[in-house]
């Protein structure tokens, strides 16, 4: 490969014909990079209004994607106003917050059901959600 140059990598997915390009965050002729800025309140650290001037700085500066990481407070009441604010696309990871859920019905993670996480995917979509990731290992 040429000095300065990107390799691309086909799509392996059948149906769709966007390739990706490398993951180095300077500028390459013809690429964009996406970034992403990860926000959220945990049980030890519960404060809205600097999550959302997280959110505030994010926008600014330029970022494509927030995702919502909270899992400490009111979890619901704080996605809504990061997605009440933002004129972007948010996203969540929605097994943290089931997990949550489980552990406040003092019930072991090991017992939490498949319903448990999809009643928080529905919830959130119903929300305006448009991403969520899931974590598999």
């Amino acid at each position: 490969m040429a000095p300065g140059k990107d390799g691309v990598r086909p799509n392996c997915h059948p149906g769709q014909s966007k390739s990706s390009g490398g993951s180095s965050r300077r500028h390459r002729e013809g690429l964009r990079i996406k970034v992403n800025t990860n926000l959220g309140s945990s049980s030890d650290h519960i404060d809205v209004e600097e999550e959302l001037k997280k959110l505030a700085v994010s926008i600014q500066a330029g970022t494509d994607t927030v995702m919502d990481l909270s899992t400490g407070g009111d979890i619901d009441a704080i996605r809504r106003e990061i997605l009440r604010r933002s004129p972007i696309p948010v996203g969540t990871v929605p097994i943290y917050e089931a997990a949550i859920e489980t552990v406040r019905k003092k019930q072991a993670l090991v017992n939490m059901k498949a319903e448990d996480i999809l009643e928080v995917i529905e919830r959130q979509a119903e929300e305006g959600l448009i991403s969520s990731r899931s974590i598999a290992g």
